[in-house]
């Protein structure tokens, strides 16, 4: 018998902590939110659930977090779980591969996606979303998917092996936040940007004002480069703390639970890179600046796209990009593969990444 439940989550990683603590925290409204906390870190479940419910208490919203545990190599979990829970909108934030342990990792698979570009981590980040966007199409056809694993990329792949997927979380929502705070911009101001996973490596590694995001500040004209502020992001999961608030308003906006939403969202029905975004009767639409169209949007954001090392031909062929692959680690990855190869690919990855993990960089 399934309990439906407003969202699902699955993954206990400190991305799925900070959205699942800020969730806590929004207004009540038509009824306190129902979810579902999945994956495999038994004591990790145990203990986001107890603290979520704590804070929902603490902060009298009465929200109600319950936890399952979930063996992504059973078959048929993944189906039972989405059986017995019926979630409205899944959040999906487990993958093969944390991009905090490429940024602060001393071996030599690090060094070599470091050399790559971080989007020959593609097939790592795509293989369990496509499990759950497969599930859910055979399991719970009504439920809408969030995938918050490199959406940027990801998100077009899954898109093109038929799957729906509304859109992820962060990366330029987080930017955007960033930037307009820097900026000391109110609600008024509505900020558009157009930005790819590739500006958060940059700001990063303190190169965001070589690489900025493309900005847009009301119904102004775009703001030149060197009027940006220089921005700078920490290396690990602090980030998410930003991230976390960003994720938290989008879900409660895609769950009807905030009236009128004006944001971001990174890989908006599986296009690549990130975009501004609204809800409209529901649904998510793009929310361009004037004059900009979707087409030179997306052109925009496939070029940042192979600064991060991989493109997508119209073909469905994934290449990394060959002039940045140097090094150890970075000759050990596959240079080219179709979408439809990609889980046999992820599968490849993971020996040679626990190989190359043993060796220094």
């Amino acid at each position: 018998m399934s309990v439906p439940v407003d969202l699902l989550v699955t993954g206990t990683g400190s991305l799925a902590e900070a959205v699942l603590f800020d969730l806590m925290a929004m207004p009540t409204g038509t009824g306190p939110m129902s979810i579902m906390l999945a994956g495999r870190n038994v004591s990790r479940l145990t203990w986001l659930s107890q603290a979520a419910n704590a804070r929902a208490c603490a902060l009298d919203t009465r929200h109600r977090v319950a936890h399952r545990a979930l063996d992504w190599d059973a078959p048929d979990d993944l189906a039972r779980l989405l059986e017995a829970c019926a979630p409205k909108l899944v959040f999906h934030a487990a993958s093969l591969q944390s991009m905090w342990e490429i940024t602060g990792g001393n071996d030599a698979w690090a060094a070599g996606i470091r050399a790559s570009g971080y989007g020959a981590t593609l097939p790592l980040q795509v293989a369990l979303a496509l499990r759950v966007a497969r599930a859910i199409g055979t399991h719970a056809p009504s439920s809408r998917l969030i995938n918050a694993c490199y959406p940027d990329a990801s998100n077009e792949i899954l898109m093109r092996l038929g799957h729906d997927v509304l859109c992820g979380i962060g990366n330029v929502a987080t930017l955007a936040a960033t930037y307009a705070a820097h900026l000391g911009l109110d609600a008024s101001s509505r900020l558009r940007m157009l930005a790819h996973h590739w500006q958060i490596t940059a700001a990063i590694g303190g190169q965001g004002r070589r690489h900025p995001p493309r900005v847009w500040i009301g119904g102004a004209a775009e703001s030149r480069p060197d009027a940006l502020p220089d921005v700078r992001l920490p290396a690990g999961p602090a980030l998410n703390l930003i991230t976390g608030a960003t994720g938290a308003q989008l879900i409660g906006a895609a769950l009807g639970r905030i009236e009128r939403y004006a944001g971001h969202a990174p890989g908006p029905l599986g296009l690549p890179g990130g975009y501004p975004v609204v809800f409209v009767d529901g649904e998510l639409q793009l929310d361009l600046p004037p004059g900009v169209t979707r087409d030179e949007a997306v052109a925009c954001n496939r070029e940042w796209g192979q600064e991060e090392g991989v493109t997508v031909d119209a073909h469905g062929t994934v290449r990394i990009a060959s002039d940045q692959v140097a090094g150890k680690g970075a000759t050990a990855l596959p240079r080219s593969y179709g979408v439809d190869e990609i889980e046999d690919i992820a599968q490849q990855m993971i020996h040679t990444k626990a190989r190359l993990q043993r060796c220094a960089a």
